[in-house]
């Protein structure tokens, strides 16, 4: 997933920490497909993501910021 990150592929980044979060159950995974969702400018795919994060970890100050974001961008683009 790193090496799509690097090479500005942010999309198929995001595909695949979102696989190795749901066979992880980590939420740091689920904040870095958020993340590389919002670089390629998915925001409601971004939103789902930080809302998983946050489901795992609700006190995740990152998880809450990236949902707020998400949820921001996902409004401007309407």
């Amino acid at each position: 997933a790193g090496l799509f990150e690097k090479t500005g592929e942010y999309a198929a980044a995001a595909g695949m920490y979102e696989q190795l979060a749901q066979e992880l159950g980590d939420s740091a995974l689920w904040l870095d497909a958020g993340r590389n969702h919002l670089k390629a400018n998915q925001a409601g795919a971004a939103m789902s993501a930080y809302q998983r994060a946050v489901e795992a970890n609700p006190k995740d100050a990152r998880a809450l910021n990236g949902l707020a974001v998400s949820h921001d961008l996902k409004q401007q683009h309407k």
